[in-house]
């Protein structure tokens, strides 16, 4: 295993999709909206997260600091099908380590999340 991924998403088949790629190289956990991602801030940090900007009860470009705050050291990869210019800017800003667009490209987010992970291990150490 590589390391652990945290999947905030409100999409229940997206969350799947995700998780049926990724858990073969990672241990992946899953969140449905912001709530369920501020009740694991008192958990181990993941590695990666893989985060939507638009959730039923959040702003992802809000849960950024926050995430940043309470898992520093974790990689944030905002996956939205909401994606414009200013966002992405605004996402790297608070912390972001990448921006991609839904519908996106399994082998290049795959990369994406590989980079973030090694970009972690870095500046952890």
């Amino acid at each position: 295993m590589k390391g652990k991924i945290l999947i905030v998403d409100d999409e229940a088949d997206l969350r799947l999709l995700l998780k049926s790629i990724l858990e073969s190289e990672y241990t992946v956990t899953e969140a449905e909206n912001g709530a369920a991602l501020k009740k694991l801030f008192t958990a181990e940090a993941p590695d990666v997260i893989l985060l939507d900007l638009n959730l039923p009860d959040a702003n992802g470009l809000d849960l950024l600091p926050l995430i940043k705050k309470s898992w520093p050291n974790a990689e944030v990869i905002v996956l939205t099908g909401a994606a414009t210019f200013e966002a992405a800017v605004e996402a790297t800003k608070r912390g972001a380590y990448h921006f991609i667009n839904k519908p996106f490209d399994t082998a290049a987010l795959l990369v994406t999340i590989d980079r973030a992970d090694v970009t972690r291990l870095f500046q952890a150490s």
